[in-house]
This record gives structure tokens, C-alpha cells and sequence, in this order.
């Protein structure tokens, strides 16, 4: 079965909030906890696309 495209982005988002938690500095973590947001959004948007939930 192929991949889906929603899976892809949730595996960065997972990879994010880990650099998030191995990040020393304020402004690095919040650069990946912003990262992993964004990833989770795309995930979202992603779902609903491949489930034909946003179809009008």
C-alpha cells in the first residue's frame, strides 16, 4: 500500500517535536515547536483531501 502524503507529514512533525525537546536554546525550540504546528496542519489539510472531505 502506498504511503500516504498525511503520513509523510506527521512523521515531520514527530521528527520536529523531538528537535524541539533535544533543543537547548528558547529560540531553537520554538523554531521546531512552530516547525511541528505547521507539519500537523499540512497533515490535517492532507487528511481531509485524501478522504474527499473537503470536496464539494
Amino acid at each position: 500500500m502506498k504511503p500516504s502524503l498525511a503520513q509523510f507529514y506527521l512523521d515531520r512533525a514527530d521528527e520536529s517535536r523531538l528537535a524541539a525537546a533535544d533543543a537547548l536554546l528558547a529560540n531553537v525550540q520554538k523554531k521546531h515547536s512552530d516547525a511541528e504546528a505547521t507539519w500537523r496542519a499540512m497533515a490535517d489539510l492532507a487528511t481531509l483531501r485524501e478522504t474527499g472531505a473537503s470536496s464539494t
